[in-house]
Order: C-alpha cells, then sequence, then structure tokens
C-alpha cells in the first residue's frame, strides 16, 4: 500500500503569524505562499527558487524542505532535500512519512529504496549551495589530517631518512587500482545524478493541497485597505493576488484586483511606462473582459504608444492613423495632441509638395482644429483654401440635430433643424458627483454598456464626456445585476453618479435617433 505523504501545508514548525512580525518573517511567508501557489500552478522552477529563497531567511524551515522535496526532479533529489529536513527536525513524523514516499518513488523507477538515507549522494548545482558544513564535518577532517603516520613523521629528526616501505615497490599495482575504483565510483555517481528529464509527479498527492495558508485572508485584507487608502495600487495588487489563490471564487476579490490593476495601470502612463501598463490593463481585462472602462483605458495606451513610435519613425500617416482615436477620446492624454498636430503638418506638407491640396487642405484644417492658436497651421489653411475656393462664398451648414440638458429643470430636449423634437424628464448627477456642464458630442454608442464601479449595466449608452479614467454619457434606467431596474420611479430628480438618465423608451428612441458626433450642450 502506497505510504500517504505528510501534508507540507500543516501547521507543523511553520510559525504562526501575528500583526507585530517583523520584515523578514512576512517577507518568509509571501515566499512560502507564492511558491506553494506556484506548485499548484504547475510552475515548479519557480515555485523551487521561491521556496529556496525562504531557505536563506530560515534554513530550519520544515515547510520549505518538504515542497522543495516533493518538486525535486528525481526520487534522488528528494531524499537529499529530505536528509537535509531529517537534519534540522530528526524527530518529525512529516519527514518520516515523506522520506517513504520518496523511497516508493525511488523503488519505482527501479532505484535502491532501501538504501540508507544518509548514503544517498549529495544534490547537484544550486540544491548543493542549501547543504551547509557544520562543526562535525570539520572535527572529522582535523582527524583525518592528525593521524599516527602524521605524529611519527612529526617525530623523526630532522635529516633522517624514513625506513624503507615494502609498497613503494608495488605503488604502480596499487594506484591502478585506486584509479580502478575512482571510475568505477565516478560512473555510479553519475549514473544516480546525470542531467536527467524530471520525473511526472502527477495529480500531487490530495494531502499536500490541505493546509493552513502562509497568510490568512484577514491579514491580507487588512494589507490590502492600507494599501488603498494610501493609493498604492501597486502593493495592493500583490495582497489581493494572494487573497485570490485563498478565496479563487470570492467576486469581491476579484472585482477589486481589477480596479486595482487598472488603477495602478493609469499611474504608470503618467510615469510613461506605458508597456507595465498595457500588461496590467491585460491582467484586469482577463478578469473583467467586458468591462468598458477596460477596454477604454487600453485602448487609449496602445494607440498612444504606437502613434508615437510611427512618429519617432516619422510615418506620419500612421502616426495620425493611431493618435486621431486617442485624441477624439481623451484630448488631454498625455502629449497626444502635440503629437498628432506635428502628424497633421507633416502629411498636409506631403500632401501639398504632390499637389493634393484637396487633401493638403484636410490636414492643415485637422491641424487647426487641435491648435486654433497656430499662427503657421492658420496661415497654411488660408493659403490653401483661396487656391480651392470660389470667389462666392459658401454658407456653413447649421448641426441638423443636437441635444441640450438643463440641470436646472431636469430636461433633456432635442432638436433637429432647430425644432424640438424630444422633451423628456431626465435625472442628472447627486451634488457630491455633478454633471458637468460644457458643450460636448456624442463620442460612442454601446447597446448595453457594464460598470464595473458600480456593478450595473447601463442600455442604450452613449458616452459625451470623460471624467478621470471614466466616461459619463447618456443612459436608460440602469440595472443592477439581480436584474432589478435603479432609480425607477425618480427621474426629475438629480440621483445619477455624474450620467444623464432618462426612462428606458425614451432611452432606446434617443439612441435610434442620435449619431455619433451629434452635440451635446449641458447647462445650468
Amino acid at each position: 500500500m502506497a505510504t500517504k505523504p505528510p501534508d507540507p501545508t500543516e501547521p507543523g514548525d511553520r510559525p504562526a503569524g501575528t500583526p507585530e512580525e517583523d520584515g523578514p518573517r512576512r517577507r518568509l511567508k509571501e515566499l512560502l505562499s507564492q511558491g506553494e501557489a506556484a506548485a499548484r500552478n504547475g510552475q515548479r522552477g519557480e515555485a523551487r527558487r521561491l521556496l529556496r529563497e525562504a531557505l536563506a531567511l530560515e534554513p530550519a524551515n520544515e515547510h520549505a524542505w518538504l515542497w522543495l522535496a516533493y518538486l525535486a526532479p528525481t526520487p534522488r533529489q528528494s531524499l537529499a532535500y529530505l536528509q537535509q529536513a531529517r537534519a534540522y527536525h530528526p524527530h518529525s513524523q512529516r519527514v518520516r512519512q515523506a522520506i517513504a514516499w520518496a523511497q516508493e518513488r525511488l523503488a519505482a523507477e527501479g532505484g535502491a529504496a532501501s538504501q540508507p538515507l544518509a548514503g544517498t549522494a549529495p544534490p547537484r548545482g544550486r540544491d548543493m549551495a542549501l547543504r551547509q558544513t557544520g562543526p562535525a564535518s570539520q572535527r572529522d577532517m582535523a582527524l583525518r589530517q592528525t593521524g599516527p603516520a602524521s605524529q611519527r613523521a612529526m617525530a623523526r629528526p630532522r635529516g633522517a631518512a624514513p625506513p624503507p616501505s615494502p609498497w613503494r615497490a608495488r605503488w604502480p599495482v596499487v594506484a591502478l587500482a585506486l584509479s580502478a575504483v575512482l571510475v568505477a565510483a565516478g560512473m555510479a555517481l553519475y549514473t544516480a545524478w546525470a542531467p536527467r528529464p524530471e520525473t511526472p509527479l502527477g495529480p500531487p498527492p490530495t494531502s499536500w493541497l490541505i493546509g493552513t495558508p502562509s497568510l490568512d485572508m484577514g491579514t491580507l485584507r487588512d494589507e490590502a485597505n492600507a494599501a488603498i487608502a494610501r493609493q498604492d495600487w501597486e502593493g495592493v495588487i500583490p495582497a489581493l493576488e494572494s487573497m485570490r489563490v485563498l478565496a479563487p471564487e470570492d467576486e469581491g476579490v476579484r472585482r477589486q484586483l481589477a480596479v486595482a490593476h487598472l488603477r495602478w495601470g493609469l499611474q504608470l502612463v503618467e510615469q510613461d511606462r506605458l508597456d507595465e501598463a498595457i500588461a496590467h490593463y491585460d491582467a484586469a481585462i482577463r478578469l473583467y473582459a467586458n468591462d468598458i472602462d477596460l477596454q477604454t483605458a487600453r485602448r487609449l495606451a496602445v494607440g498612444y504608444r504606437n502613434g508615437r513610435a510611427a512618429a519617432a519613425q516619422a510615418r506620419w500617416n500612421d502616426a495620425a492613423a493611431l493618435l486621431q482615436p486617442v485624441y477624439a477620446a481623451a484630448p488631454d492624454f498625455r502629449d497626444v495632441a502635440s503629437l498628432l498636430f506635428t502628424a497633421r503638418m507633416q502629411q498636409a506638407r506631403a500632401f501639398e509638395q504632390a499637389h493634393n491640396l484637396e487633401a493638403a487642405r484636410a490636414a492643415y484644417a485637422q491641424a487647426v482644429a487641435i491648435r486654433p492658436d497656430s499662427a503657421e497651421a492658420q496661415g497654411k489653411l488660408a493659403e490653401i483654401v483661396a487656391i480651392l475656393t470660389p470667389p462666392t462664398p459658401t454658407p456653413t451648414p447649421q448641426p441638423r440635430k443636437r441635444i441640450a440638458v438643463d440641470i436646472s429643470e431636469q430636461r433633456l430636449r432635442a432638436y433637429e433643424n432647430d425644432a424640438i423634437v424630444f422633451d423628456w424628464a431626465c435625472s442628472t448627477g447627486i451634488r457630491s458627483m455633478p454633471t458637468r456642464p460644457g458643450e460636448f458630442e456624442i463620442l460612442d454608442k454601446i447597446p448595453d454598456a457594464w460598470s464595473n464601479a458600480w456593478g450595473l449595466s447601463m442600455p442604450y449608452w452613449m458616452g459625451i464626456y470623460w471624467a478621470g479614467a471614466s466616461e459619463n454619457g447618456i443612459h436608460a434606467l440602469p440595472i443592477l445585476s439581480d436584474g432589478s431596474t435603479l432609480w425607477a420611479g425618480y427621474l426629475g430628480r438629480p440621483v445619477s453618479f455624474g450620467c444623464i438618465v432618462l426612462d428606458t423608451p425614451n432611452a432606446a428612441t434617443l439612441y435610434e435617433w442620435a449619431e455619433i458626433g451629434t452635440p451635446v450642450s449641458i447647462a445650468y
């Protein structure tokens, strides 16, 4: 019957955590927790690295030795790790169970499972660094070096010749015999320790996966809350990831981790660490794939990064195509306005040199729209327009559709050719999260948008402006995750978190009527 290996996650010699733990102790627990998680995920090399780092902090940690024995590439190396564990914990029942388990694995591979553990060959490579030379071995070396022969040599008078030895005549034979013994021993060691593919572990024994975690949920939650209070999103993420390992089905932890990745990504963008920011956005999207805020943040960062790279290589058409959507969605995103202005001006000059005046006029006009105060852009646009425009001026057409929101009256009115076509009650933002007055336009339309921040869906979404990393817009009455409708019966009063809320049938009508680019005016 197979021997059941001890559970390396049971309490045993593993120290219990207290709120007053010092830095090394907390680091040790983090390394053990991360090593276990890597082992469960099949990352054996990473798990071994983390557990060795834990042993560097606490060489006698039984928990780390047992996990290293379980993750060792071969049964012989498992036994070598367990030899170290037994040296530190000679009376441990868990170590004895682990040794029996390792010996069964060795026997299954055709090795000498009954061989005494003390005779096991030492581990190779980095595993050898874990072995220590204690006082006993130093004394043994001293005794070997000071034997009777050396004492006789010390007592012999100076200059006296040693007595003739019968071995001198036979030393070639002895040397050949010793060489044969050494070659045989070397071949045996090579056979035992030569590099080989790691032995597949198969499904780990269940008992090895059950036990007390290195860090409990309460401690991790306190760490996460403290980091959130400091706005230290980089510090929040490891605590939440450890909580996810302990409670993978906890929806609240998953949501908080996605938000932490998003917030840290936004800070990384401000530090111009775009690749790192995008990696964190990707991590957040893996947790909430359909969240509009996450998708938008990633789209802006990727577009800006790639557009800036194209501008640096003087690929102006590519730069303009990549930067324009970023500028349209978030004109204050880093220096996107300056980069896009330069790209448009370079495009216009190239079109002008190629005598493509229509394209040059469009590019200069786009440059002027970005920087209306640029005398160069204004002058070049006027030159091109003078060449292309006939003497009779063409009147500028008025916008065909527009939307006006009156915050004081809590009304939304839609106009077509200056005639009112819709006049409905609406709800704008509460006093602590007011709707921003100003002149905007519809930026995007989504049939049913989801807000991770508030945990609700917003049918017939039409975004109109950005408020930090989130977008405010016009939408129908929100629907909670349980299917209930939020704010029903409260239209005509400020109740939202900054958006403009309409009754659902009215929102559906406006969604079909309005177009992306339709002007939206918000005023008191």
